[in-house]
C-alpha cells in the first residue's frame, strides 16, 4: 500500500467521524436542523460510497503501462476519484443518499 493509500484511509476516517459528530449532534436540535443535518451525514455517506466504488472499480482494469507505476500516479488517481465522487454526490447522485435520508426520517418521527 502507498503513502497516498494511508493517507485516504486516515480521510475516510475523519469524515467518517464528522459524519458521526453530525448524527449525534442532530439529536438534539430541532426538526429543521435536525433535517439538515441527517442529509448531508446521509451526502456525506454517499460520497465515502462512491469514492471507495470507484477506488474498486479502478482495481479491476487492466495496467495499460502508457505511465509507471509511481506515488504521484496514486496521488493522482486518488484525488481524482475523491473529486469524482464528491461531484457524483453533489449532483443528483446514485440515490443512496436520498434512499437512506427517507428510511431515517422515517425513523426520527
Amino acid at each position: 500500500m502507498t503513502g497516498m493509500g494511508w493517507t485516504m484511509d486516515l480521510r475516510t476516517n475523519e469524515t467518517g467521524m464528522r459524519l458521526k459528530w453530525l448524527a449525534e449532534d442532530a439529536l438534539g436540535q430541532k426538526q429543521e436542523v435536525r433535517s439538515g443535518k441527517l442529509r448531508e451525514a446521509c451526502d456525506g455517506f454517499e460520497e465515502i460510497f462512491v469514492n471507495m466504488m470507484l477506488k474498486e472499480m479502478r482495481k479491476g482494469i487492466p495496467k495499460a503501462g502508457l505511465f509507471p507505476d509511481s506515488i504521484q500516479k496514486d496521488i493522482y488517481t486518488d484525488l481524482f476519484d475523491q473529486q469524482v465522487a464528491k461531484e457524483i454526490a453533489t449532483g443528483k447522485g446514485i440515490g443512496i443518499s436520498d434512499m437512506l435520508y427517507e428510511r431515517l426520517s422515517e425513523r426520527q418521527k
